[in-house]
């Protein structure tokens, strides 16, 4: 089964289009995010997207951080801290010379809630890989469950 993709900002400008030509006026946007949530549920059904609701009361009990290979295999980052994580991480690329710091995974049990920091090519020939790492960093350390989550995943372990 091939995986399908879309953005839901394609679906629901798709809807608006359609809703104007039947209706002859223009929309507001911003509007039809609420508006035509159940219509943008259907649609994406309807292409073979898998829909799950999340319920609000999800709190997140779990998180996950990885360090890509180039061959695009993983290997998971642990540690008690961020600081912990990242050093694991360097150290991993300092063997192996490849490797991108994804975004930390924070989830609801299976359900993920966000994705936290931007992808951090370690190895970019270019330079900026410090910046990129620095920006990562921040993103992490202010989210408000991952520090919490890395320490207590390392005391269940």
């Amino acid at each position: 089964m091939t995986e399908r993709c879309a953005s839901a900002k394609d679906v629901i400008a798709d809807i608006v289009s359609d809703w104007e030509i039947r209706n002859g006026f223009e929309v507001d946007f911003g509007k039809c995010v609420n508006d035509y949530a159940d219509e943008v549920i259907t649609r994406l059904r309807a292409q073979g997207f898998a829909v799950v609701p999340v319920e609000k009361s999800l709190e997140a009990d779990n998180v996950s951080a990885w360090l890509m290979h180039d061959n695009h295999t993983f290997t998971r980052l642990t540690g008690p801290t961020v600081a912990d994580v990242v050093a694991q991480a360097l150290m991993v690329h300092e063997q192996t010379k490849d490797g991108m710091l994804c975004p930390v995974t924070v989830m609801s049990g299976k359900v993920e809630l966000r994705r936290v920091g931007k992808p951090v090519h370690l190895y970019n020939k270019n330079g900026g890989w410090q910046k990129d790492l620095s920006e990562w960093l921040s993103a992490v350390i202010s989210d408000p469950d991952i520090s919490r989550l890395l320490k207590a995943a390392q005391g269940a372990a």
